[in-house]
């Protein structure tokens, strides 16, 4: 293979070649002229490309022992800048785009030590160089190709292990990065770049494990938003330069996890965050293309819709997180010309397998007050896994009324010497609040953290009279005081939402808690609690087989530890019933909207 992509990539086409070719610049010039939201797209890009006419350039700046920040904002500016220029022929947003790039070629190198800095710089200056070849000069061209070997492609090609083969989103985002490299400089060293392109190929499919069998992403949306978009910048990029995409786009439940990622997203705009993941929602550019690669436009309809939604003026701001920094694919992948539809008729339930099996069900698409129930069944020892097996959030009425705190910032930690990434059974990342056990909705036996190395099952079904119902074993992540123990999570037709704890005890323990993690205010009364917020009520009725369960509410807006982020506004309802050996007891949590 290396001789024929040795002289396929010696033998490409002229600049542009990255994503982009000049006859793409001349459909996105005539969509953009017939099409309001191209139109918007394009003030979205060059908005951001004015943002960077002003912001400072790029300096080596290590946070903790990342580049990452400054490579990101390098990528967005030569992106937004390479894009800005091609479509308006402003030469401000050339020459900002080129001192950009002149500035990172000058690091010293892009941090090798964590090599995702690497893989999105190498990506940034192969993309501005490409696309802005004719408007460099020969020694502007030889400082950029040379940052982009010596400080890219040599680098990785010294890699051989982690994230060569990593089943996780290091794999496509370093590959992804070379791959743009290679591909942008491939005639100053043909082999070199068979070579980075040819480990991708072989090596990409490995992260297969993240979406199969069905496209539950295994470390959640804001991984999936992470490790899909440069997949998919991959795939295009392949695609477009040599003409195949080598099975890329054929991974086992890559397509399914689109539909994931439209399901994620509850009625408030939030998504299910589980994991390392946060709450809020933000622009995905990459399904626009799953919506033209699919002929499904409906996969797209609601980060369209947040295009639609967006004040121009918030462009010209510093960029924040995944939907800002490739911005410019907005406009690279939008195809459907104004014919994207909402999912009126799409299934009101999504489920996967995999290593994080996810039930994901709604009463109505396109209602703000509709009722949402997730859950997930899954380990603690995935990658950016919490100990939040068998956790679950409601939406209803607009209001998120049972919650994930999701993640907390990694420098806070690492800056602070925890070592979050020790993840080994009463290792030191449990014992962040926010990623243990007594930050999240989930069935608790006494004190004990979840089983690292062991897994629940997530069983799915839609019985008569509900949208649907999910069962997760939580017997082997429970430890070794449980016979068996299950939570089934049931989402009726009229949409009242009910949450059912059974177990079975092998021995005592000092007691058995339901928690609850909510940001409503909560009212207690005997077997019942009424939570409010934002003038909207929901009744909580609880029954057990334990007739003396016990209701109590913390309140958890600060975590323990000096080190733990702050949780404005939370609070911990815990369900406590006895730890007795003996029978099957049950707690179980029904949901009514007042």
């Amino acid at each position: 293979m290396d001789q024929t992509l040795s002289s396929q990539l010696a033998a490409l086409g002229p600049h542009p070649r990255v994503l982009i070719t000049a006859a793409e610049v001349g459909r996105i010039k005539s969509l953009v002229r017939t099409d309001a939201l191209a139109a918007k797209m394009l003030e979205l890009v060059v908005a951001r490309a004015e943002h960077f006419l002003i912001a400072p350039l790029p300096q080596r700046i290590m946070e903790g022992r990342r580049l990452l920040g400054v490579a990101r904002t390098v990528l967005s500016a030569t992106l937004s800048l390479g894009l800005a220029a091609l479509l308006t022929g402003e030469e401000k947003y050339v020459r900002r785009a080129i001192d950009t790039m002149l500035a990172a070629a000058g690091f010293s190198d892009w941090n090798p030590s964590h090599f995702l800095d690497v893989g999105e710089m190498t990506m940034a200056l192969a993309a501005g160089y490409d696309w802005l070849h004719d408007k460099l000069s020969a020694d502007e061209r030889r400082t950029i190709e040379d940052a982009i070997l010596d400080k890219g492609l040599r680098e990785g090609a010294k890699v051989t292990e982690w994230w060569v083969t990593a089943t996780n989103n290091w794999n496509p985002v370093c590959h992804g990065g070379l791959v743009f490299g290679a591909i942008a400089v491939a005639e100053r060293d043909p082999e070199l770049a068979a070579f980075t392109v040819r480990r991708a190929i072989e090596n990409v499919p490995r992260i297969a494990k993240a979406y199969a069998p069905d496209g539950a992403y295994d470390e959640g949306s804001m991984y999936w938003g992470y490790g899909t978009t440069f997949l998919v910048l991959l795939i295009d990029a392949l695609q477009k330069a040599l003409g195949s995409t080598f099975g890329l786009d054929e991974l086992p439940g890559l397509v399914g996890s689109a539909r994931y990622m439209r399901h994620i997203v509850g009625p408030t705009g939030l998504n299910f965050n589980y994991s390392d993941n946060r709450e809020g929602r933000y622009r995905q550019q990459a399904t626009l293309w799953f919506a033209d690669h699919c002929n499904d436009p409906s996969l797209a309809a609601g980060d369209l819709e947040l295009v639609r939604q967006v004040d121009v003026a918030d462009a010209t701001r510093q960029p924040i997180g995944e939907g800002d920094r490739l911005l410019a694919m907005l406009l690279i992948w939008y195809r459907a010309a104004g014919e994207i539809r909402k999912s009126e008729t799409a299934p009101l339930t999504w489920h996967g397998q995999g290593p994080t099996p996810v039930a994901l069900m709604r009463t109505a698409w396109n209602d703000p007050n509709a009722t949402y129930l997730a859950i997930k069944g899954g380990s603690p020892g995935v990658s950016h896994a919490h100990m939040d097996v068998g956790s679950f959030v409601l939406d209803a009425g607009g209001i998120r009324w049972i919650k994930d705190l999701g993640m907390q910032e990694y420098h806070s930690l690492e800056s602070a010497g925890v070592n979050m990434w020790n993840a080994v059974q009463g290792g030191i990342r449990w014992k962040v609040f926010r990623l243990g056990p007594s930050s999240h909705s989930i069935l608790r036996f006494g004190n004990d953290e979840q089983r690292v190395a062991e897994t629940a099952s997530l069983q799915f079904s839609e019985p008569a009279g509900t949208i649907g119902e999910a069962v997760v074993d939580l017997t082997t992540v429970s430890g070794p005081v449980v016979r068996s123990a299950s939570r089934r999570a049931t989402l009726q037709s009229n949409g009242t939402a009910v949450v059912e704890d059974r177990w079975t005890l092998a021995k005592p323990c000092e007691s058995v808690t339901a928690q609850l993690i909510t940001e409503a205010d909560v009212l207690v009364a005997p077997r019942q609690v009424m939570l409010s917020k934002a003038g909207k009520s929901m009744e909580l009725t609880i029954e057990s087989s334990d007739p003396s369960v016990q209701i109590f509410v913390d309140d958890i807006s600060a975590g323990p530890a000096a080190t733990d982020a702050e949780n404005p506004n939370a609070k911990r309802i815990r369900i406590v019933a006895h730890g007795k050996v003996g029978s099957e007891a049950f707690v179980r949590c029904t949901f009514r909207r007042k």
